[in-house]
């Protein structure tokens, strides 16, 4: 019986480079600005860039291995389908303007 802490992670991990879809904070850093418009474009920005789902299973399956070697106890899919946790939970609540900052 395993005794201890169970532990998970929580927020998103770094992209792997081979997705198509950008974190909010690198896209942030090559502007200069976290709240410009080309940071936070529009989620339907990236609509079209989902269709190769391949991609997304890969980088989940890597980021859930990386958490079992670590000895985590319930892994997550790091949220790669995601720009990030605000920005997405933002574009489903009325209120937020994303392309008029």
């Amino acid at each position: 019986m395993k005794t201890g802490l169970q532990t998970t992670v929580i927020g998103s991990f770094p992209k792997p480079d081979y997705l198509p879809i950008r974190d909010w904070f690198d896209s942030a850093r090559d502007t200069g600005e976290m709240d410009s418009p080309e940071a936070t474009r529009s989620y339907s920005a990236y609509r079209p860039l989902y269709a190769d789902e391949a991609r997304f299973v890969l980088a989940a399956e890597e980021i859930i291995a990386l958490q079992i070697a670590a000895g985590i106890d319930v892994p997550t899919d790091g949220e790669v389908r995601r720009e990030n946790c605000v920005h997405y939970h933002c574009r489903h609540v009325s209120g937020f303007d994303f392309d008029h900052l």
